[in-house]
């Protein structure tokens, strides 16, 4: 049995229900997984795998996200074990928005050398303005919520397994 802890930073909440449901599949798997915003985590000690989210906002993950990350690097050293972001705009834009986010994601990956990685859908509160879909290639009116229910389930099962 594993102990984790399942840190994150939410705007809207849909990071923090992110965290619980990854370790609620880490639970199911027989691990133990506390969720915790990270303005809350004093200590990781306890912790031998931390995994940590952030929301996608202007195409970047949040700066107290970064901070974080930077302030706590050698506390997390041979603990941190994976990063999810979310991203309304990544399942359902253009590929030059895909990009930006991949490679900022792709960024974190080799400064804290982690192969488990992830970007899940998001939601929005109201429908953007049709030049802001346009923007962002954002075809037709879309859902709210981009999030796809078994891509949690998907990642925490290959976390697993490695």
């Amino acid at each position: 049995m594993t102990r984790y802890l399942v840190g994150y930073i939410t705007e809207t909440g849909t990071t923090e229900e992110a965290a619980g449901a990854i370790a609620e599949q880490l639970r199911t798997s027989g691990d133990q997984a506390d969720v915790l915003p990270l303005d809350e985590i004093d200590t990781i000690d306890q912790y031998e795998r931390i995994i940590l989210g952030s929301p996608i906002h202007g195409m970047k993950v949040l700066p107290v996200f970064t901070e974080f990350l930077e302030t706590h690097a050698a506390d997390l050293e041979g603990r941190l074990y994976g990063l999810f972001i979310l991203s309304y705009i990544y399942p359902l834009g253009g590929s030059f928005w895909k990009k930006i986010i991949r490679n900022g994601l792709r960024q974190l990956e080799e400064q804290y050398h982690l192969s488990h990685t992830v970007i899940f859908g998001g939601k929005v509160e109201k429908p953007m303005p049709a030049l802001i879909r346009a923007l962002f290639g954002i075809r037709g009116s879309k859902s709210l919520d981009s999030r796809d229910a078994q891509e949690i389930p998907r990642w925490v099962a290959g976390l697993k397994q490695s």
